[in-house]
């Protein structure tokens, strides 16, 4: 177990790999969300998804100005 957060470490050295494992779990959280949100509001689950994934762009696009990463 420990060889594997060891390997997992030098992966995570790489910019690209952080920037993925963060996509991936924005992702999957947004795809949650959106279900449990579509089956308590009576909502499409697709638009309800998509809809998440709008606001969490929305959300990193702010919070990237507010730091001035993109101009």
């Amino acid at each position: 177990m420990s060889a594997m957060f060891t390997q997992l470490a030098a992966y995570f050295q790489y910019p690209f790999v952080r920037y993925a494992f963060i996509v991936g779990v924005l992702v999957a959280l947004c795809a949650a969300a959106g279900i449990v949100v579509s089956v308590l509001a009576g909502t499409p689950v697709g638009s309800t998804i998509v809809a998440g994934n709008i606001l969490v762009f929305l959300l990193c696009a702010a919070l990237g100005r507010l730091k001035g990463a993109a101009r």
